[in-house]
């Protein structure tokens, strides 16, 4: 038998080049110029359209791209709407009031006086800590524990407290349990997840994140059952440097990027036959401001600007929301035209939103009128704060109110296709140019 001498110098030498060679990999390039990107990795990865309402469901996952450890600190913003007047056992999901103007029941009748809409914002909060390149996931409507004595071909199941047990190793706050909170009831809003310096959570800039989240029409029958869409998420790059403020990301294009000035979305029209296919097409189009604080949600009012194949406009808004989920049978936004495709522009329009001011006193028609807090009687808000609230002068906000800056819009695109072809597809909506004016986003501060 041969022996082979090892030797020490080589030996040596190599382990110099790996060494160097970890250390060129630990080194997390910077971006010459910091963008919002589906593609590339970011310091906040935003996942605009998040559902589980007994019809959807969502698995998001999240990798940690360095090769050093990352802690997490994740909102999930729940924007969901519903028409307080629906007979009882049925439910209809809303955005606005509009949206309980034109319902109909199980057997297809007409629904009248359904509404008013009544939007629950309600954030909730957990922190994760991710190895070295390490990903993982959860389903919405369970949240996810550890179970570190599955096996990674083991199938995830529904464990104690409605939360789901799957495979793999991840690191969680000990004071949660090392476990990710589950939607209370039905959720639809949406998810942002900030990288942060350590238990302490305040913000990192390190460009550690990415995501995806797909989305899981549930049933066998109906509209999109058994399909499935995915988007990646929308990634925030950082500077690389500490932010000045340790619990808010200013996204002025130094510190963070900066949010788009419009989105752009080339889609089949709403009621069109997909000329391939032949099957029936309707779209959905998910708004959220880019600014955000989970105190006080930030409301916007979205104009659209859309063109048909000999490029004849057609433009629409819609009323206030923290959270926008658009249908083309929505008025005022998406209608159907007679053409195959469709280009659609969307901006927030040029109002503002609220910055200071007490809604207490201020006329309305339902709760969700009267702000964070507040509750509507007889046409009338008693207490409730207007800041987040769009608005175009002071006086729109209310006591002592100031209305600042509209907030830029992040969006989705999801395309359900139904009769000859089932199937259903997703994508981030494009992104035109940068605001001159600066967004922001803020945690809760707690990890």
């Amino acid at each position: 038998m041969r022996l082979l001498e090892r030797n020490p110098r080589l030996s040596g030498l190599m382990l110099g080049l790996a060494v160097l060679a970890l250390g060129g990999v630990r080194a997390q390039a910077q971006p010459d110029t910091l963008e919002i990107s589906s593609t590339q990795p970011g310091s906040i990865a935003v996942f605009p359209k998040v559902i589980s309402d007994g019809t959807r469901d969502t698995i998001i996952s999240l990798t940690n791209t360095t090769n050093m450890m990352a802690f997490v600190h994740c909102e999930a913003t729940n924007g969901i709407g519903e028409c307080v007047g629906a007979p009882a056992g049925q439910t209809y999901y809303c955005n606005s009031d509009v949206d309980c103007d034109d319902v109909t029941d199980p057997t297809g009748a007409p629904l009248e006086d359904v509404g008013p809409c009544d939007i629950s914002w309600q954030a909730n909060d957990f922190g994760l800590i991710l190895t070295a390149q390490q990903p993982t996931f959860w389903r919405v409507s369970t949240g996810r524990v550890q179970d570190p004595e599955l096996l990674s071909g083991d199938a995830c199941s529904t464990g104690g407290q409605s939360q789901q047990i799957c495979p793999g190793f991840f690191l969680g706050d000990s004071q949660a349990g090392a476990s990710i909170l589950p939607a209370a009831g039905a959720f639809r809003g949406e998810l942002r997840c900030f990288q942060v310096e350590d238990s302490s959570g305040a913000l990192s800039t390190g460009n550690a994140l990415k995501g995806e989240a797909i989305i899981e029409w549930l049933g066998e029958t109906g509209e999109g059952a058994g399909q499935i869409s995915a988007y990646n998420s929308l990634n925030v790059q950082g500077s690389g440097t500490a932010p000045a403020e340790l619990f808010t990301a200013n996204l002025d294009g130094v510190e963070y990027a900066s949010c788009p000035e419009s989105l752009t979305i080339d889609h089949l029209a709403p009621g069109a036959s997909d000329p391939v296919s032949g099957a029936d097409v309707e779209v959905e189009l998910t708004f959220v401001p880019c600014t955000y604080d989970p105190l006080n949600p930030t409301s916007m009012r979205v104009l659209f600007n859309t063109y048909d194949m000999i490029e004849d406009p057609l433009s629409g808004g819609d009323t206030r929301a923290c959270w926008a989920n658009y249908t083309g049978s929505l008025d005022g936004a998406l209608r159907d035209r007679a053409t195959t495709y469709l280009r659609t522009t969307a901006r927030a329009t040029q109002t503002g939103n609220c910055t200071a001011g007490s809604a207490d006193g201020e006329p309305c028609t339902a709760d969700s009128d009267c702000g964070r807090g507040g509750f509507c009687f007889d046409n009338s808000c008693n207490g409730g704060s207007a800041i987040g609230w769009t608005c175009a002068a002071d006086g729109d906000c209310g006591t002592g109110g100031t209305c600042g800056d509209p907030s830029g819009i992040l969006g989705v695109a999801e395309t359900i296709y139904t009769g000859s072809v089932v199937a259903s597809s997703a994508d981030v909506a494009h992104q035109v140019g940068t605001r001159e004016t600066a967004d922001s986003m803020s945690t809760s501060g707690d990890f």
